[in-house]
């Protein structure tokens, strides 16, 4: 049992502070690894203590890293590659931009960062929408445009009571089964719904250039206040199309890419990394088949980009 939930901060899931438990994927149970969630409930076995030196390295489950051993992680292998500074990774698996913006701020006033390394992937500006599965506290309603919260609510006695099943936990964990899910699809088998065309969903959840501009420009003055030093963004890229021998091209993540330099981002585009890489060795970067998060040998390759770009001389023009 992870027992996610809001145990630092009224805006911040975090696993429960200190908590030691198992996770493994699949059916067989694959990959058994014990976690460790450290004084802020964060997956690390290194505590997060107020220091000005330290970076932080803020995103959603590809920097909690829970499905790869400790040592290859995000914050690891950057610490690795960059010891004279303190790493944090402060990952929260389903979240997107806007709860970003919420640990930034979490780390400027509990922990003294300054600098921040912000670790964007798909579905992060789109996913902070009212609605969506990807929020843990901010959000903003689509139509109106206003900011909102969107909690979690904590478990009641029945959830609890799942939390603490072994066969519930390895339906939902391993073979991502959930009750909705099975009711849905048994209603379905008598009541299906009209046929969509892909094309028409896709287009429905699309956003136009004006609803991300919205997004980000309230990201933007969220953290404000917060941005005292570097302000590093890392993009990652549509590895099916470079595993495919392709070029990547996404003109939404082209345009956020933009806009963080606008606001002073030193922006990192990881896709000529990623492509070197499958060119040269005919390997993918992610972790499996069926699990589309960063394997080791790509975490290496983003956390090389960090510290190159911690290295390189910037000016930090922050608006």
């Amino acid at each position: 049992d992870s027992d996610m939930g809001y145990h630092v901060d009224p805006l911040i899931m975090t696993y429960r502070p200190r908590q030691i438990f198992r996770t493994s994927e699949g059916w067989s149970l694959a990959h058994a690894t014990v976690q460790h969630a450290n004084n802020l409930g964060f997956l690390s076995t290194q505590d997060f203590v107020p220091n000005a030196r330290a970076v932080a390295v803020i995103g959603d489950s590809f920097v909690d890293g829970s499905m790869l051993d400790e040592r290859y992680r995000l914050g690891e292998q950057t610490q690795g590659l960059s010891p004279q500074r303190p790493i944090y990774a402060l990952g929260g698996p389903g979240s997107s931009l806007l709860d970003y913006g919420e640990r930034m701020r979490f780390a400027a006033e509990k922990l003294a960062i300054k600098d921040f390394v912000l670790i964007m992937v798909a579905g992060d500006v789109e996913g902070s929408y009212c609605g969506s599965t990807d929020i843990h506290g901010p959000c903003i309603d689509r139509s109106s445009g206003e900011s909102r919260t969107q909690r979690h609510a904590p478990p009641g006695q029945v959830k609890q009571y799942l939390r603490h099943s072994a066969l519930m936990q390895y339906l939902y964990a391993n073979l991502h089964l959930k009750p909705d899910q099975l009711l849905h699809n048994v209603a379905t088998m008598f009541y299906p719904p009209p046929p969509r065309r892909a094309k028409e969903i896709a287009e429905q959840q699309k956003l136009s250039v004006q609803e991300q501009d919205r997004i980000l420009q309230m990201f933007f003055a969220r953290v404000a206040p917060y941005r005292k030093g570097r302000f590093v963004v890392v993009f990652d890229c549509d590895r099916d199309v470079i595993n495919r021998g392709s070029i990547a091209s996404d003109p939404w993540r082209d345009h956020a890419m933009t806009v963080m330099r606008e606001h002073g981002g030193q922006v990192v585009d990881l896709c000529p990394s990623f492509r070197q890489f499958v060119g040269r060795t005919g390997r993918h970067l992610e972790v499996s088949p069926t699990d589309g998060h960063w394997n080791h040998e790509a975490v290496r390759l983003v956390a090389q980009n960090i510290v190159r770009a911690l290295h390189d001389p910037w000016h930090g023009a922050s608006p």
